[in-house]
């Protein structure tokens, strides 16, 4: 079952950063402390991960201890 989850990241430095989903990709937006946040469905077993820039490989979530 999924649900609305909010995801967030800390990354000052890149200019674009998008999330993936399950392998659906959604825009994240910045706010003026580097944090990048979307608010997407997942269901608790999601695999998803960040994409910098124009980089199109999923880079892990550095707070999460699942990391597949």
């Amino acid at each position: 079952m999924s649900e609305s989850v909010e995801f967030a990241v800390w990354a000052p430095l890149p200019g674009r950063v998008r999330l993936q989903v399950d392998g659906a990709v959604h825009e994240m937006t910045r706010d003026d402390d580097g944090w990048w946040r979307a608010e997407v469905e997942a269901g608790p077993e999601a695999d998803y991960g960040y994409l910098l820039d124009d980089n199109e490989t999923p880079r892990p979530d550095p707070r999460s201890r699942r990391q597949p």
